[in-house]
């Protein structure tokens, strides 16, 4: 199949981002968002580049505590040897 950035103009394409190209930041501020209008919890996964720092990923947890968030998951593409999803670069 076609990438998206292959079938749509860019200025589309920039509107639709992939989970990896969004910070792990812009992440847990819309969940936090989010999160303060629901009486459940919600939960979500930190997609993120296998290059990304334990600094980072320390921020993130932080950051999650402070908005008081119920729940996410950090993933870093490549940790795993078999993992159930691969990026395809071309």
């Amino acid at each position: 199949g076609a990438h998206l950035r292959e079938v749509l103009p860019e200025e589309l394409a920039q509107l639709l981002p992939t989970s990896v190209e969004i910070d792990g930041k812009q992440h847990l501020t819309v969940q936090g968002a989010l999160q303060r209008e629901i009486d459940g919890g919600i939960t979500k996964t930190i997609n993120c580049p296998y290059e990304t720092s334990q600094a980072d990923i320390e921020s993130w947890i932080k950051l999650g505590w402070e908005q008081q968030l119920l729940g996410f998951t950090v993933y870093r593409n490549g940790s795993r040897n078999d993992q159930p999803m691969t990026a395809v670069s071309k």
